[in-house]
């Protein structure tokens, strides 16, 4: 059985600047737990932000599984560099090919959905350029208010991953997040129908 309460909590915990919400859900878009209360005014927005999660997961992962994705890329060697040795077959075993997390890059904010467990998925939110209000900790916000204040090189921009690193702590604290959920969730199977 899966306990919401602890895992409500958990999910708040992670609730920064860099992280505006946290969300188990499964693939199919049902919402497990969240970084705020079910029955909080969000709750509308967070199942929202589940089931938009869940279709792009869903059609990234089945173009992952064709191959279609690392065959799109374009292959940029040095001259210098020796060709690394082809993967490989792997027609029989399409789990090398599934789809383990996604980054995306929105126009205002950063998406990161991340396997935890067997049909559980985990989704951190957050804004681009980080907001200078935390819920984390005084250190944190005084972390972000001194890169924005332009200390450091530069000219003082305030736009995109330079400033706030956003991406990267999302993607991080995801990590942090999925390896403890992994080991707290370990043998648990989501009943048929979720």
């Amino acid at each position: 059985m899966l306990k919401t309460k602890p895992l409500n909590d958990l999910l708040s915990q992670s609730i920064s600047a860099n992280v505006t919400s946290a969300l188990l859900f499964t693939p199919s878009g049902s919402l497990l737990a969240t970084g705020t209360s079910p029955t909080a005014p969000s709750a509308k927005k967070a199942r929202t932000h589940a089931a938009l999660a869940a279709n792009i997961w869903s059609v990234y992962s089945r173009v992952a599984s064709t191959g279609a994705i690392e065959a799109s890329l374009p292959i940029a060697l040095p001259t210098n560099v020796a060709a690394p040795p082809s993967p490989p077959d792997t027609t029989a075993d399409s789990s090398s090919q599934a789809l383990k997390s996604l980054t995306l890059e929105l126009s205002d904010y950063n998406l990161h959905i991340q396997i935890v467990a067997d049909r559980v998925l985990l989704c951190l939110i957050g804004p681009k350029v980080a907001s200078g209000s935390s819920r984390s900790s005084l250190h944190s916000e005084g972390e972000t208010k001194s890169a924005k204040s332009g200390g450091g090189g530069g000219g003082g921009s305030t736009s995109g991953v330079a400033v706030g690193g956003g991406l990267g702590i999302l993607k991080t604290q995801a990590v942090a997040l999925v390896n403890y959920l992994e080991g707290e969730l370990r043998g648990f199977e989501l009943p048929e129908g979720i």
